[in-house]
Order: C-alpha cells, then structure tokens, then sequence
C-alpha cells in the first residue's frame, strides 16, 4: 500500500512502447492517442506496471476514457530459458524479447535480455495472468519464437523448452525487375 518509486510503467497497445519511470511518490504520466490505431479501431489501454528489481509487476485494463488510475503491483511473473545452437552448445551473444499481447496488437516490453555463459537467461517482472511470446535471437543464427497462453502464465515461474537457434550460413542474391522486364 505504499508508493512505489522507480517502476517502469508503460501504456500498450502502443506502436512504440515508451517506459516512463515513477517519482518517488510513485506517480506517473503516460500519453495516449486513442486514434492512433485507425481503421482497427479504438481499444482500451492497458498500463503495465513493472519493478524488476523486487520482481513485482500488475496489467492493468483501464476502463473507456479512463484518465486516471491506481496501480497496485503484485508478485511477477519470470520467464527463464536457454539459447542455443542446434548441437546444443550455448550461443554467447544470444537474447531473449519478450513480447506482450493485447486485445488487437503484439508489443515489445522492456528490452531484450542477455544470455550467460551456459545461454541461460532470466525475465522477471511479467503481469501474471497475460499472453506472451519469447524470441529467441543471435546474430549469425535464424530466430525462433513460443507463444505462451494466459493459462500457463498465471504462476511465478515458466520454465521454456530450450530455444535452438539454425545458422543464418546461407545467401540468396537476385535481381528486382519491375514490369517491363528492367
């Protein structure tokens, strides 16, 4: 019941999610555009409030026309995992994204994490409760994603299948021609 300063919050759908901070009486602004989806319509936003370092975070749904709301976080979600290369030998410079649905639209949330040295990494700080994807990335590898459903998410802790990454080692060149054959 007390405020809580320095948690990331963020406000989705958005095109280009942007975390603001809380002040020391945890108080936060956000800005939103309800058009700024267009033609898909007006959907409410969804503040998502993250303190990584206590590993608590809460989504909340606001209601239509909503400018003020009261966030009170709760025990986060972590999602933990390995990257590696298909002979299953740990990828150095591998990362994790993990990407938050809602309603009509999928976005990024937070920033990419790291793998160590035995390409295991670790993303705290996830509502409970929510739809996810995780993807898996290295530079001179392919990328590969899991889709994880409310259902699975609504617990402190997943654990994901190991993520096998294939060698990006192929080229394909070619020519653009446009309808006159030039």
């Amino acid at each position: 019941g007390k405020p809580a300063s320095h948690v990331r919050v963020s406000l989705f759908p958005s095109f280009s999610p942007t975390e603001k901070q809380t002040d020391s009486e945890g108080r936060f602004v956000l800005t939103f555009d309800p058009n700024q989806l267009g033609p898909m319509g007006s959907v409410p936003p969804i503040v998502v409030a993250r303190d990584l370092d206590r590993n608590l975070a809460v989504a909340l749904d606001l209601e239509e026309g909503a400018s003020n709301a009261s966030v009170r976080l709760e025990p986060a979600l972590t999602f933990a995992g390995r990257i590696t290369d298909t002979n299953g030998k740990a990828i150095s410079n591998a990362q994790a994204q993990v990407l938050f649905h809602t309603e009509r639209m999928v976005s990024q949330l937070g920033s990419p994490a790291r793998v160590n040295a035995e390409g295991r990494f670790e993303i705290k700080g996830l509502p409970p409760g929510r739809h996810y994807n995780v993807a898996a990335s290295a530079k001179g590898f392919g990328q590969e994603q899991r889709d994880v459903e409310a259902s699975i998410t609504a617990t402190n802790q997943v654990e994901l299948e190991p993520f096998q990454l294939m060698p990006a080692d192929q080229r394909i060149a070619g020519v653009v021609l446009d309808d006159n054959d030039k």
